[in-house]
């Protein structure tokens, strides 16, 4: 699981993944719902796309584990950027289901919608920035990340950036890693925030990669 506007291409920054199958997850989320005072109408349509996202990701691990070419022991859920944020709901709405925990990766997500809103909304326009603030933090609650990182059981992968994240303030970013229950392995990598064909996509691959690898959950 990627950024909103990456999709399922998110799985194309990985160049020769050998023996391995990677799976992309499309968001059911409107990437074009508008700016602004535009943007007002649409809210209760983008709360229920929102909300519909960790059960169609549910959905997905299903028909993985479905398929005859999958090992269903070694199916390692990765959420970056967007997708960091929904993954502590995935992984505890997927345990509670019955599957077994395994391994995982957060990579450059944070928890608190209230330290992250400002941020996110940084292209909203001033004058109702404010209101969409209050109104994320309070009914964003079911996908609060900070709501669910304590239940969730597995062994974790945390990336994060040493530099300024313009995505990801630092205290949300901590209390990711706060909050992730143990075992878990915390790397910061160089660079501002994931995206695109870019030297952090590649350092984030590289550790994501060498981290599987290590643990038997993938094939080099």
């Amino acid at each position: 699981m990627g950024g909103l506007r990456t999709g399922q291409n998110s799985i194309r920054h990985v160049d020769d993944p050998g023996a391995n199958a990677l799976v992309g997850f499309h968001y059911p989320i409107d990437r074009h719902a508008g700016r602004g005072l535009r943007l007002l109408p649409r809210l209760p349509a983008l709360r229920a796309q929102i909300f519909a996202t960790p059960g169609q990701a549910v959905a997905a691990l299903d028909w993985l584990r479905a398929q005859p070419w999958a090992d269903a022991g070694r199916i390692t859920p990765v959420g970056v950027s967007l997708g960091a944020l929904f993954l502590p709901a995935v992984l505890r709405i997927d345990q509670a289901r019955g599957a077994a925990p395994g391994p995982a990766v957060i990579a450059y997500g944070g928890a608190d919608i209230a330290l992250m809103a400002p941020r996110l909304l940084g292209r909203v326009h001033a004058a109702i920035r404010p209101l969409l603030v209050r109104l994320g933090v309070a009914s964003l609650r079911p996908v609060e990340p900070a709501e669910h990182l304590p239940h969730i059981r597995g062994e974790f992968l945390l990336l994060a950036s040493t530099d300024l994240d313009a995505m990801v303030p630092e205290a949300a970013a901590r209390l990711v890693e706060r909050l992730t229950p143990e075992p878990k392995t915390i790397v910061h990598l160089p660079g501002g925030h994931v995206g695109g064909e870019t030297e952090v996509t590649r350092r984030l691959v590289t550790a994501l990669r060498a981290w599987l690898e290590e643990r038997g959950a993938a094939a080099p």
